[in-house]
């Protein structure tokens, strides 16, 4: 809610999407922890080779158990394993210990943490201990506990962070074959509060819009329509492959006739019809719209799915206003404070990477502004195939060192120093930018004129002949392309369009640059 929403609202159109900011609200993140559930201290011991003559020896919380080879008849991985089980369970209490194959998984029954220590007499080669944290990814057994979180550290020879692998077993099951996925930290943030971010305004199916928080929500639209026919208590809807099944939750908006609006339960239905029963007895017939309960999702921000707060760090604007919002090379983008933060590629709700083990193009861009002065980004607008950035006395373009914008080439750079104001949104007309500038009771209107061949950058006061002709209260920008026409309206006066015509002749030199009002029903 906002008392000005004029100031403090900003929106973008993207398809059937508009995404609303409120300026005065601090994006923030949820409270919730990512996988509580598999937040706990256990470990798993893999026996990965064995050898005649050989000791394997396993200390959990004080307590050795050994198994020597030099008598066994047989040599099996699965047999020192069962052997290093019994022991444990002859000499523990309060652990609870599996073992599948070659490999054991040791937990505490109530979660809490534990030590753990081996060896082999082989030059410690046949057994690996992974206790929440392992070397090397390759060390980690293909038989582990589903859902049980490893932290990779890598080595001197990797050139990645950190990051952490969950383990999916194949059937579901507690302690099996399975393969690991890489996944986020345990035990950090990983969501958005979905109350502090963007909301959307959404064109439903049935035309009508809905106005929701990103949150994955579940809605019903009334996308089906029909007739219907009641006796008694049992009514019939006639509607050509409407695709619903018996047990279906049905919302009815009845148009005609004396059918009162429910939520009935779908008792029968064929390819054209369905009937349902109501407790009443009528007769009646007529019109009806219809659709299943909670036939369509909202769209939900992306979480954080892999790595941590230093290698999957949360989006600038988090703890922050986002100032504005925009659209460039389909991506979403959100200004806040001296950044610009662009969603993944053709992924508008995601602004955390896919990965941390390499750097994709398609991931998030999260840039800063950099500059000697204060320079909080207000606007953004497009021009050509580059970005131009508004703060209140300096213009910042985003380009690219590549043609492709990625988080490795995206960079933004100062082109020009004017003042400006983001009471009125900038627009852009071809290879032109036309933004405000207030001086007193008055403003300026610049003009910024970018032609990538020519390598022009300027900004010129298109008001410099007419100083007192545009107040300092416009809030608003529309251009014609089509008719060269620049049109400001203010507050003070809604009615009165304060209109800019301009013509440019050979080699983009301005020949005209005329300003006049025009006064829509002068009495008002």
């Amino acid at each position: 809610n906002t008392s000005d929403p004029r100031s403090v609202i900003k929106t973008v159109t993207i398809a059937d999407y508009t995404f609303v900011v409120n300026t005065s609200v601090t994006a923030a993140m949820d409270s919730t922890l990512s996988e509580a559930s598999s937040n706990i201290t256990q470990a798993v011991v893999f026996i990965n080779q064995v050898s005649d003559k050989t000791t394997y020896s396993l200390t959990v919380d004080g307590v050795t158990v050994t198994d020597d080879t030099t008598s066994d008849t047989t040599l099996s991985t699965t047999q020192v394993a069962t052997d290093l089980v019994s022991g444990l369970n002859s000499g523990l209490t309060g652990f609870t210990i599996a073992r599948n194959g070659p490999v054991i998984h040791i937990k505490k029954s109530d979660g809490s943490n534990f030590s753990i220590d081996g060896n082999d007499t082989q030059g410690n080669t046949q057994m690996t201990i992974v206790k929440d944290t392992i070397q090397r990814f390759t060390d980690l057994p293909t038989v582990s506990p589903n859902g049980y979180i490893v932290e990779v550290k890598g080595d001197e020879n990797t050139d990645f962070d950190n990051y952490y692998v969950k383990f999916v077993t194949n059937n579901g099951n507690a302690f099996e074959e399975g393969q690991w996925e890489e996944c986020v930290q345990p035990g950090i943030e990983f969501k958005f509060n979905y109350d502090t971010m963007p909301h959307v305004l959404v064109r439903q199916a049935d035309g009508n819009f809905r106005f929701a928080r990103v949150d994955g929500g579940l809605y019903t639209v009334l996308n089906l329509s029909g007739t219907y026919s009641r006796s008694g208590s049992t009514t019939t809807v006639t509607s050509a492959n409407h695709g619903l099944l018996s047990g279906d939750a049905v919302q009815l908006d009845f148009t005609s006739g004396d059918g009162v609006d429910d939520v009935i339960t779908i008792s029968s239905a064929n390819t054209d019809t369905f009937t349902f029963t109501q407790s009443n007895s009528l007769t009646t017939s007529g019109n009806v719209t219809f659709g299943k309960i909670n036939n369509y999702t909202l769209p939900k921000w992306g979480e954080r799915t892999v790595g941590d707060l230093d290698s999957a760090p949360n989006p600038s604007f988090i703890g922050s206003k986002i100032n504005n919002v925009f659209f460039f090379r389909n991506r979403l983008g959100f200004l806040a404070d001296d950044n610009v933060v662009l969603s993944r590629a053709a992924e508008f709700f995601n602004f955390f990477p896919e990965t941390v083990l390499s750097v994709i193009d398609s991931e998030p861009i999260d840039v800063a502004a950099s500059h000697t002065k204060v320079a909080i980004l207000r606007t953004a607008v497009t021009v050509e195939q580059e970005l131009l950035l508004f703060s209140d006395q300096t213009q910042f373009v985003l380009t690219s060192s590549t043609d492709n914008l990625t988080p490795r080439t995206a960079n933004v750079v100062v082109v020009t120093e004017f003042e400006s104001d983001d009471d009125a949104q900038p627009v852009g007309a071809g290879s032109s930018i036309y933004y405000l500038s207030k001086r007193g009771s008055f403003a300026n209107v610049r003009e910024y004129v970018y032609q990538r061949d020519l390598v022009i950058r300027e900004s010129s006061n298109i008001t410099v002949h007419v100083p007192k002709l545009i107040p300092s209260n416009l809030f608003k920008f529309a251009v014609s392309t089509s008719a060269d026409v620049l049109v400001c309206l203010g507050t003070d006066e809604p009615n009165k369009l304060y209109i800019n015509r301009w013509l440019y002749g050979q080699q983009y030199q301005k020949i005209l640059n005329s300003w006049s009002t025009f006064t829509i029903n002068e009495n008002r």
